[in-house]
């Protein structure tokens, strides 16, 4: 199953290789991307079609970080919590 992970900042930086002085392959904005593998500072990406680079974990998060919890009350719908799982 592939794990899909998007780019939290402007202008983050896919490189060559997982160091911060390699070859800057394209640069990412607020976009999404294929993760492959677990990284942990550094954590390996298709950003386009069979073209794979490296990005900075701190750059990416889950697309679908958040939640929300509802119960329906005298027929209308109330949040209970807005669960964040990004953190």
């Amino acid at each position: 199953m592939t794990s899909y992970l998007v780019a939290t900042k402007p202008d983050a930086a896919v490189h060559e290789k997982p160091e911060l002085t390699s070859s800057v392959l394209t640069r990412l904005d607020y976009q999404i991307v294929a993760a492959i593998g677990e990284g942990s500072k550094w954590q390996k990406v298709e950003y386009r079609p069979g073209e794979v680079g490296y990005v900075l974990s701190a750059d990416l998060n889950r697309p679908t970080g958040y939640s929300i919890d509802l119960h329906l009350s005298k027929g209308r719908w109330r949040i209970n919590a807005i669960i964040n799982y990004c953190d």
